[in-house]
C-alpha cells in the first residue's frame, strides 16, 4: 500500500489592511494583515492545521512582520486606531514630526503629575 502525505500547504488570509510605513522600506503604505496558515496533507487534501502564524506584510518590498494573536486580533479589531499604536497615529509623518508628536505627548502626561 502507497500512501502520499506531507507539510507543505499553506493558506493565506488577508485579514485587512493598515496604514504605516515600512521598517524596511520606508515607504507609506497600506500594509497588508495576513494569518498564515499550514497544512498537514493526505494525497495532496489539506487535513489538519498544523502551524499559524500572524503576518503583516509591506506589498512593495514584501517584509514581513510577525505578530503574536492577541496583537493581531486587536489591530483588526480596529483598536489600533488608538493613540498608543505608533504604526496607525504616526503613519504619514517625517521623523522629525514623529519627534515632535512624541514629546508632545510625554509632555502632556507629565502635566497632570
Amino acid at each position: 500500500m502507497f500512501f502520499i502525505f506531507g507539510f507543505g500547504h499553506r493558506k493565506f488570509e488577508q485579514k485587512g489592511v493598515i496604514k504605516g510605513s515600512c521598517q524596511r522600506c520606508n515607504n507609506h503604505v497600506d500594509k497588508g494583515l495576513v494569518k498564515a496558515t499550514s497544512w498537514f496533507t493526505l494525497f495532496f487534501v489539506p487535513l489538519v492545521p498544523y502551524s499559524t502564524k500572524y503576518i503583516i506584510v509591506c506589498p512593495i518590498c514584501n517584509n514581513a512582520v510577525e505578530l503574536p494573536k492577541e496583537e493581531f486580533d486587536r489591530i483588526v479589531s480596529g483598536a489600533a486606531n488608538a493613540p498608543d499604536y505608533p504604526e496607525q497615529s504616526f503613519a504619514g509623518k517625517t521623523p522629525t514630526q514623529i519627534n515632535y508628536l512624541k514629546q508632545m505627548e510625554e509632555y502632556e502626561r507629565n502635566k497632570g503629575e
